[in-house]
């Protein structure tokens, strides 16, 4: 998901990370699972 300081769409990925994390947290504890989200694009 990409867009400009000025675009609706910022902090669209960092919202529905959020939401999913959320979502998972209960599962993910009781698994002693360890979950890493990278939140980064790189474009050459």
């Amino acid at each position: 998901i990409e867009g400009d300081m000025g675009d609706t769409h910022v902090g669209l990925q960092a919202r529905l990370m959020s939401q999913a994390l959320r979502k998972l947290t209960a599962n993910i504890k009781r698994s002693n699972t360890l979950v890493i989200f990278i939140n980064q694009i790189r474009m050459k």
